[in-house]
């Protein structure tokens, strides 16, 4: 199967880095200047996941006493409306599944930046398999926090949650987060694969 991996601006118009591979290995990558310009290739893949940048997310895992769509939806918009800075009913909300104690990631973003861009994802012919967001594909593993630095930006994986925000913030934030202290530092290198969570389609993207 042919799958592919974009990695994105915060705009369909900014450049777009791609890499296209299957089962067996890397075939290609490059970056192209916009959604519009990507190869023919890669527009025809099986399997497309694309990485959303992560500033606008507010990421947390919750308890939420509820199951329906809707009910789960209601509680989610409580618990994150002081932590937003879009008001909690302009947001999208995307869910994970639930573990053995309840609790379940959640991710909110602005709804008109996901209209946006599953707007400019169908004009360009693509049907994503997975829409994530980029501290999301950082894997947290038994109790292990991850901490990616990307020159000016920094993603940050915590047990409770993930945030991207300018790496000089977080050198004044990080100190200040519990279990960072046992945080793995990690730095960019190419792209070989990468552990997606929140895989669940829900309304227009799951993240």
């Amino acid at each position: 199967m042919l799958r592919v991996l974009l990695l994105t601006g915060m705009h369909p118009t900014e450049p777009v880095l791609w890499h296209r591979g299957t089962e067996a290995g890397s075939l290609a990558s490059g970056t192209a200047s916009s959604l519009d310009a990507l190869p023919e290739d890669v527009l025809n893949a099986e399997h497309v996941s694309v990485i959303l940048p992560g500033e606008l997310a507010a990421t947390r895992r919750l308890t939420l006493p509820v199951n329906r769509d809707g009910a789960l939806e209601g509680a989610a918009r409580l618990a994150f409306e002081d932590i937003l800075a879009t008001p909690a009913q302009e947001c999208h909300f995307a869910f994970g599944h639930a573990d053995a104690d309840g609790q379940r990631e959640v991710c909110a973003v602005p709804e008109i930046w996901v209209e946006e861009w599953t707007v400019a994802l169908r004009e360009a012919g693509l049907q994503p398999t997975l829409l994530t967001i980029d501290h999301l594909v950082l894997k947290v593993e038994g109790r292990r926090n991850v901490i990616l630095h990307d020159g000016e930006r920094t993603m940050i994986r915590l047990l409770q949650g993930g945030m991207t925000v300018e790496t000089s913030f977080a050198q004044e934030l990080i100190p200040q987060l519990e279990g960072t202290g046992v945080a793995e530092i990690v730095s960019t290198t190419p792209f070989t694969g990468a552990t997606f969570i929140l895989p669940e389609p829900r309304t227009k993207a799951a993240f």
